[in-house]
């Protein structure tokens, strides 16, 4: 398994590279050690540094479990306190050609239906019921493609007694 594993960490690092324009990507230690353990089907929480691309842990992750389970949907909802972050994350999922929506009243059906490689959603709006019920029923189409939950920028939540 951790041979499959560390390739297909490297398939997906020349996936991207080959995608992206800009200067190579070469995984930092804190960050493919994280990759490997949310492949190894283990909870992460990575602690890093503003700047040291977290969200390239989850991106690696994405493309590489995608190419592990080819049969199955993989899909990754990252819970984000900001809009302008959601924004800056889709426009580069997009830009890479993988599909990259926020969860939203007028997309929602279809996110539920077909579920994207990447949703991106504030913690208000994971939290409705409707959503909800649909993620946690075994049945669905969301339930069974969602392979990580993200809650990126957690700094920046607040706590329930409004103080961060």
């Amino acid at each position: 398994m951790a041979a499959s594993i560390e390739r297909s960490i490297v398939a997906a690092l020349d996936h991207l590279n080959v995608s992206r324009e800009k200067q190579k990507i070469i995984l930092k230690k804190e960050q493919e050690m994280a990759v490997k353990e949310l492949l190894d089907g283990k909870d992460v929480m990575a602690i890093l540094p503003t700047g040291f691309g977290k969200s390239l842990i989850f991106t690696i992750f994405a493309i590489a479990k995608g190419q592990i389970s080819r049969s199955e949907k993989t899909c990754v909802l990252v819970i984000s306190p900001l809009k302008s972050i959601i924004d800056d994350q889709i426009a580069e999922m997009t830009s890479l050609n993988y599909r990259a929506l926020e969860l939203s009243v007028d997309n929602m059906a279809s996110i539920l239906s077909d579920p994207p490689q990447f949703v991106y959603c504030t913690a208000e709006k994971v939290l409705e019921k409707s959503f909800l019920d649909e993620l946690k029923n075994s049945n669905t189409a969301i339930h069974k493609a969602v392979s990580a939950i993200v809650v990126d920028e957690s700094h920046t939540v607040e706590s329930w007694t409004g103080k961060r």
